[in-house]
């Protein structure tokens, strides 16, 4: 159990001393090359204090598909492209506030499908997979942590000693904290100071 937390503990670390090389050679390289185009990590936008980033191409896709998501009132959740070209594999995950069923999925899978092939953004052949994020994938957003009222969470955030760990029941969540409980006290995180959540399920 410890070794774990202390494997999540440097994951974290290393991720944020990732996303600050990225923000710095942004910048570094913005300040002397005019043609964003041969900047690789030109789109940055900010969640929670924290930098994330999408590739151009990524970001195509997504103002593609995201009309779709709107109209049945999905929610995006990551999209992925891995692999080379002729071997690609273009994961897009896909929730709703309630849970999605494998019927939604298959039919969100035809429109993103349609969508991408009447615009052609990835070049050479790929394989599309949608699917649900699972109770594996870290909660990101508001909506994940109210869906998830009531469930055990392990959660990983900033303190003026470092990162720490805390495991307890989700009890409340509003537009910035949230309010866990372990059985011998309760722990009121803001979302600001969020580093990892994971869901913790009994075995």
């Amino acid at each position: 159990m410890t070794f774990n937390i202390v494997s999540e503990v440097l994951q974290i670390i290393l991720e944020r001393a990732c996303n600050t090389l990225r923000v710095f050679v942004y910048w570094a390289v913005k300040k002397w090359v005019d043609k964003p185009t041969f900047l690789f990590f030109r789109s940055f936008w900010i969640k929670n204090g924290k930098t994330r980033v999408m590739t151009p191409q990524k970001e195509k896709i997504k103002e593609m598909i995201l009309p779709i998501f709107e109209r049945l009132n999905y929610h995006l959740v990551e999209i992925n492209l891995r692999g080379n070209i002729n071997n690609r594999v273009l994961s897009i995950l896909a929730d709703t506030e309630s849970g999605i069923t494998m019927q939604q999925i298959t039919e969100l899978s035809r429109e993103i499908a349609d969508v991408l092939d009447m615009n052609d953004p990835i070049k050479g052949h790929y394989r599309l997979d949608v699917s649900s994020p699972g109770t594996d994938y870290p909660l990101k957003e508001l909506w994940q942590y109210r869906k998830n009222i009531g469930r055990r969470l392990q959660v990983f955030y900033q303190t003026e000693e470092g990162i720490k760990e805390f495991t307890g029941i989700l009890k409340t969540v509003d537009e910035n904290t949230i309010t866990l409980e372990n059985g011998t006290e309760n722990l009121v995180l803001s979302l600001q100071k969020i580093e990892k959540t994971k869901i913790k399920l009994k075995w």
